[in-house]
């Protein structure tokens, strides 16, 4: 039985470096008015340092285009 501890540590890196992105939406309006279009968003993760955890591009002023329809929008953060 000393095979599967084994085995369960080497799998357990490549099951986290691999992990499924996650869905994420939000409302944007602009001078109070609902967007419509396409707009360009930045992404990132900090902890309460301010230290950065994640980001979704490896430049730091990167932006990615996401439409929005009536001020809605979604996006899977992660996905390649």
């Amino acid at each position: 039985m000393k095979i599967l501890p084994s085995l369960f540590i080497l799998i357990l890196p490549l099951a986290v470096s691999s992990a499924a992105p996650i869905a994420y939406s939000g409302k944007v309006a602009v001078n109070g008015v609902n967007l419509d279009g396409v707009a360009q968003f930045r992404f990132t993760l900090v902890d309460q340092n301010g230290s950065v955890l994640w980001n979704h591009a490896d430049e730091a002023n990167a932006s990615v285009s996401v439409n929005v329809e009536g001020g809605h929008y979604s996006i899977l953060l992660g996905e390649s």
